[in-house]
């Protein structure tokens, strides 16, 4: 991960670090979380939580978990993406649009935080492997920049 990359994912540790470690998770099955994972999810520190973890619980929270508890995890979730193949940014795009569907919004430190962080993560593309970065432009714009300054920086 590069210098700009990781600041930009300690700012937004930094801009959800208001949010509280949920209490309760509720998990039924046929859910991916089992209890000993949901005693992790709510007993261990955000950063001490595994890969495997953040997936069973993103796929489940892509149905059922409140607005708050998904925030709270969101900072770890990405930091273990940019990092792992457990867990990718097109899901966290996909849960991200459907909740902006519903009616969930950030408040502007945590959108300003998202939208840098997706900044530096199509700059670190961008100086990657020459392909084409056009496929994914929509997982960058669900955490907030625009196509056109997407577009201008693959350009520029």
């Amino acid at each position: 991960m590069n210098a700009a990359l990781a600041a930009a994912l300690e700012g937004v540790y930094e801009a959800f670090s208001e949010m509280k470690q949920p209490v309760y998770i509720r998990h039924e099955p046929p859910d991916e979380l089992q209890p000993g994972e949901v005693n992790q999810l709510t007993g261990f520190p955000l950063r001490e939580l595994s890969p495997g973890l953040l997936r069973s619980y993103l796929w489940d929270a892509a149905f059922q978990a409140p607005w708050p508890d998904f925030c709270y995890f969101l900072p770890r979730i990405l930091d273990v993406a940019v990092d792992s193949e457990q867990v990718s940014l097109d899901e966290v795009a996909r849960h991200l649009q459907r909740s902006a569907a519903q009616g969930h919004t950030f408040t502007e430190e945590q959108a300003a935080a998202l939208r840098d962080f997706a900044l530096a993560c199509w700059l670190d593309l961008l100086d990657g492997p020459a392909t084409s970065p056009l496929p994914i432009l929509n997982t960058w714009q669900a955490f907030g920049p625009t196509r056109a300054e997407l577009l201008a920086l693959w350009r520029g």
